[in-house]
């Protein structure tokens, strides 16, 4: 089965430099995400941007639990989001969104690990340029029952999780060695 037929929605973030966003209306307080906030196979809660803007902005473009997110520049990078949160969170224009996957036939978390761990190399590796949805469409997944996915699936999700610890355990230790050089040096500019 290809990705056109294992998801009901396949589609481009939002340009956030739009200018029916930086206009008029109502103000919404919402966060972002860089490149960078993609790791581990998730989307890194501690790297999001809070942003403000303005008008109106359809809820397509808002991430939701188990959407599988894209980078569409080199290296090319697949995360998911595993739960609903009620952060407001826009996926930009540089990320294809997949949605509502086929829960019948796939597991989201082997799809999104499939995906980062094969798939990109296996169809794009000499690609130079930017990933397109209909080149990602085209992406045919392994079929493989559900139930076969499911006993991997547990193992794969704890082990994205342990990554994105892992990232909060790195930023922490920044921190406390910049703590540690502010209080001997006693310089804040450190």
């Amino acid at each position: 089965m290809k990705i056109r037929d294992a998801f009901k929605e396949v589609r481009m973030g939002i340009n956030l430099k739009s200018s029916k966003l930086q206009g008029e209306g109502d103000e919404i307080l919402c966060y972002t995400f860089r490149k960078n906030a993609l790791d581990y196979g998730l989307l890194l809660d501690d790297k999001l941007i809070e942003m403000n803007l303005y008008g109106e902005i359809e809820p397509k473009y808002f991430m939701q639990g188990r959407d599988i997110i894209i980078s569409v520049k080199k290296p090319y990078k697949v995360v998911t989001y595993p739960y609903n949160t009620n952060l407001k969170i826009i996926i930009p224009s540089n990320f294809i969104i997949l949605r509502d996957i086929n829960m019948d036939k796939y597991s989201f978390i082997f799809v999104m690990n499939y995906l980062n761990y094969i798939a990109m190399d296996k169809y794009f590796k000499d690609k130079t340029s930017d990933l397109t949805i209909e080149e990602i469409n085209d992406i045919e997944l392994p079929d493989i029952p559900k139930v076969r996915q499911m006993k991997i699936s547990g193992l794969m999700n704890n082990i994205n999780k342990r990554g994105q610890l892992y990232s909060k355990l790195i930023k922490n230790d920044k921190e406390i060695i910049l703590y540690a050089l502010n209080k001997i040096v006693g310089d804040n500019n450190v």
